[in-house]
């Protein structure tokens, strides 16, 4: 059986800063999409909220983040840590579909990811605003809602466990 080590609540915490700046960057991609109507900003902050709540997906689950992935595509990555994932989630409802559709969006969010950035270089000057729709962004942020869901699940483990260490 797979082992899952546990966490202090001072570490749970410290652990919980990027797991904020996830949320912040979060809100600022649905702001992008729903007040401004920025596609090209919102596909951009979805991806880095996106990476962000796996980095600490990873961090939660004591496995090493790779730094070393061209393009931030992470996708082998999340399926190398399924059966600790399985671990943690047996007592949640959160089906395998939608782990396969964060693997579907961090492929699809890698290939995003410049583009959302500095545009289309190799194109005569098209710059980033207006490459993107409504429909993409809404699509970046399903993904990231999907990643936001993984963690927050992950994360509420976490805290329950320290909370009936504690209570013992």
């Amino acid at each position: 059986m797979t082992e899952i080590s546990n966490w202090t609540l001072e570490e749970l915490q410290e652990i919980d800063k990027q797991y904020m700046k996830a949320k912040d960057i979060e809100q600022e991609a649905l702001d992008f999409k729903n007040k401004k109507y920025n596609y090209d900003l919102c596909v951009r902050r979805s991806q880095e909220a996106f990476e962000l709540f796996l980095k600490v997906v990873f961090k939660l689950m004591r496995k090493k983040y790779p730094t070393n992935v061209k393009g931030h595509e992470l996708s082998n990555q999340i399926v190398s840590i399924y059966e600790k994932l399985k671990v943690v989630l047996k007592n949640y409802y959160f089906p395998k579909e939608d782990l396969a559709r964060i693997i579907i969006g961090s492929k699809v969010l890698h290939l995003w990811r410049n583009i959302s950035l500095y545009g289309e270089e190799k194109l005569e000057k098209i710059g980033i605003s207006r490459i993107f729709t409504e429909k993409e962004a809404e699509l970046a942020l399903d993904y990231l809602n999907k990643a936001s869901q993984l963690c927050n699940l992950i994360r509420d483990y976490f805290y329950k466990v320290v909370a009936s260490e504690e209570a013992n």
